[in-house]
């Protein structure tokens, strides 16, 4: 009887580390696709400019056609406070300066979310914990 038990708890521990090794395999996936897809939006950004702010626009188009081909497809994402959501696929905000020449300049801050779906992890540490941050080289206004 006591060989039983010693079998029984020698499966558990083998079925909680099976889990603990795919729970990670699982995440840097989704890591990767966040951050691939945080790369997609930045150069976009950086070709179109201010005409992807708006999410009936060509450059939204491509962006979610580009995002959608790497299976990027956050369930619910979070902006932090002063950020605009794009339609429910990345997080940005805007800056402006004024360069020397007196071009109006604009830097971009994107945010893409890892998607993971662990409730305890989700709960312990909350989902701002699991985003992709990436911000646009300066755009001047006339490059437009």
């Amino acid at each position: 009887m006591k060989d039983a038990f010693g079998g029984i708890f020698n499966l558990a521990i083998i079925s909680v580390f099976l889990i603990v090794v795919m729970g990670i395999l699982g995440l840097t996936v989704s890591y990767t696709r966040a951050f691939r897809a945080k790369n997609i939006i930045i150069s976009r950004f950086e070709q179109f400019g201010s005409s992807c702010k708006k999410t009936d626009s060509s450059c939204f188009k491509k962006i979610k056609a580009d995002t959608e081909s790497i299976t990027y497809l956050p369930h619910n994402l979070n902006c932090p406070g002063g950020y605009n959501n794009a339609d429910g696929l990345y997080c940005w905000v805007g800056t402006t300066s004024v360069s020397r020449t007196g071009h109006v300049d604009y830097r971009y801050r994107i945010i893409t979310q890892v998607d993971i779906d662990i409730p305890i992890i989700n709960k312990i540490m909350g989902l701002y914990f699991f985003q992709v941050k990436g911000d646009t080289r300066l755009i001047e206004e006339s490059d437009f």
